[in-house]
Formats: structure tokens, C-alpha cells, sequence
């Protein structure tokens, strides 16, 4: 990883969310297991356009990921959990203590690994289909095409998607981001 592809993927992320999202940077928390200090790369609350069409009101964390070479299912699985880490954390915003409902991943995995060993894109799946349980997802872009050439953004929870953009429409979907699956959570 470096630091400049950092940078990179996540000024590629604030020019994909555009004037969606109220952003904060770089928010300091306190992990709830333990105590100690976290810091997430955003923190974002829906404009009032997506809450009017039915995005929940509420502040969301958002983490980046720069993985630059194929095949790094050991920093999947840490990036990953990193996320569980800062769901279960507290980060103070506007003199308020709050508690994303969800976080999400913003990475280049996905694009680095779709053609290279099939068995590194399963064990991705296979870690978000888990993360999901734990109010983890990710944040995708949706590239520009000839026939939606705006693109846009979409938001998945496991095998599920929250809310969406595509070509300057928005979707939102029958998910309850408040979910709390503990011990048993099959119902």
C-alpha cells in the first residue's frame, strides 16, 4: 500500500459521493470493546434530497482502502475487520457521541483481483457475506457506461443493496440498517 494511492482512492470517493453526503474527515472514536482510540477516514450524514427519498437521517462511517496488487487476503480480512471495528465504536461529531448504525469499505479490491485467482474474489464474498451480519457493507461505484453516462454509487450490505445512484436517479431498497444480529442470528 501507499500512501499516495490512498490519497488517490479516497479523493475517488469524495468525487463519487459529490453533493449526496455531508463528509467529515479522519474522525477520531473509541472502540466500545476496549477502550481505545479509532480513527475513521469519514463520516457521513445524507443530503436532505436522499433523506426525502427515504435514506435514513443518520451518520454512517465509511473506511478506504488502497490495495494495489492482487491476492492480499490476509489485508482483506484485516480491512474487513477493521470496519467491524469502527461499527462497534462511538466517534464524536458536532459535539454529539454517536454510533454509525453501518459502515462501509471503499477499495480498489475488487478491481485488482477480478482477474486473478477466482478462489481471492470467493474469499472477498465469502468476508463481506459475514461483515453483513455485522452492519458492515461496501460502497461501490458505478462506473459510466454509453447507455447511463453519469454512473453513480451504490450501497451493499452482504448480498443485499441499501440505497443507490445511477445516472442521476436514486434508488433506495427495503434494508433495515438498524439490524443488531447478536449470538443467534438467524431470525
Amino acid at each position: 500500500m501507499t500512501d499516495d494511492g490512498e490519497k488517490l482512492l479516497k479523493m475517488r470517493f469524495q468525487q463519487i459521493i459529490g453533493n449526496d453526503f455531508r463528509i467529515f474527515s479522519n474522525v477520531s472514536g473509541n472502540y466500545l470493546v476496549n477502550g481505545k482510540k479509532v480513527v475513521i477516514d469519514f463520516m457521513l450524514h445524507p443530503e436532505k434530497h436522499l433523506i426525502e427519498l427515504g435514506f435514513e437521517p443518520v451518520w454512517f462511517g465509511v473506511e478506504v482502502k488502497h490495495f494495489g496488487e492482487p491476492g492480499k487476503t490476509g489485508k482483506m480480512s484485516r480491512f474487513v475487520w477493521q470496519c467491524i471495528t469502527y461499527d462497534q465504536s462511538e466517534f464524536k461529531i458536532e459535539n454529539q457521541i454517536l454510533r454509525p448504525p453501518f459502515v462501509l469499505g471503499f477499495s480498489d479490491v475488487e478491481e485488482i483481483n477480478i482477474d486473478t485467482d477466482r478462489d481471492y474474489y470467493f474469499q472477498w464474498y465469502g468476508m463481506l457475506f459475514l461483515a453483513g451480519l455485522a452492519n458492515v457493507g461496501m460502497f461501490y461505484e458505478i462506473p459510466p457506461t454509453k447507455n447511463k453516462p453519469l454512473g453513480g454509487w451504490r450501497i451493499r450490505i452482504s448480498t443485499s443493496t441499501y440505497f443507490y445512484k445511477s445516472s442521476g436517479k436514486y434508488y433506495g431498497q427495503k434494508y433495515n440498517i438498524f439490524k443488531d444480529n447478536v449470538g443467534n442470528c438467524a431470525n
